[in-house]
């Protein structure tokens, strides 16, 4: 299922799905509809079976995108993207989805979301630059961060200052000033705080600014 792809906005989702199942080799109409009719139901979209796919929404899109990859059962599903765009309310029901189908089906999810890998995955690997820098579980990794993550609000004028004689991992302003998170074993100076290691942090400490 890749990040973007194209759908007939003049044909309804029952008919499209349909005839995705014919070219994927399910010949036998009534084993079609009953294939048809129960991914729908799956994707939670059989109400809107008979509506155009041009009057759906990003998230609505994006659950058909799935139902067509489930067609012919599969063994393996990589997904690129999927919940980019989406509002709270569809990201949610996409990872409930994509949850129950990863528990007979594997999926490999290629996504920026910080959020999707720690809600949605038993295994993860930064990849930078067509190598894996780092692979393990989510949990195990972040325990292995525990306590290495230190915070401080400075002036902006002190970020240089800090880059050189800390291991600053890496900044964002509030209000004028800079958070930043400096991974250590030990506390650095009396003025950093310890925070819970998020896998963000675990990706900026991976992944080496040039």
């Amino acid at each position: 299922m890749p990040q973007e792809f194209g759908l007939y906005p003049k044909v309804d989702a029952e008919t499209l799905l349909d005839h995705f199942a014919r070219l994927k080799g399910i010949h036998n109409a009534r084993e079609r509809k009953e294939i048809v009719d129960h991914l729908l139901h799956k994707t939670n979209l059989y109400a809107f079976r008979k509506k155009n796919l041009g009057g759906y929404s990003g998230g609505m899109k994006q659950r058909f995108g799935i139902a067509q990859a489930l067609l012919g059962s599969p063994k393996l599903i990589i997904v690129d993207e999927p919940t980019a765009g989406l509002d709270p309310a569809e990201r949610n029901r996409f990872h409930n989805l994509l949850s129950e189908i990863g528990e007979n089906i594997v999926v490999i999810l290629s996504t920026h979301i910080i959020e999707d890998v720690s809600s949605l995955c038993q295994s993860m690997a930064i990849i930078n630059k067509g190598k894996v820098l780092l692979q393990g579980k989510p949990q195990e990794v972040l325990e292995s961060y525990r306590g290495k993550i230190w915070k401080r609000i400075i002036e902006k004028h002190e970020l240089p200052t800090f880059e050189q004689n800390f291991h600053v991992i890496s900044h964002l302003l509030v209000g004028g000033k800079f958070e930043i998170h400096v991974y250590s074993d030990s506390q650095p100076d009396p003025a950093f705080s310890i925070v819970e290691a998020s896998l963000e942090d675990v990706y900026f400490n991976t992944v080496k600014p040039e």
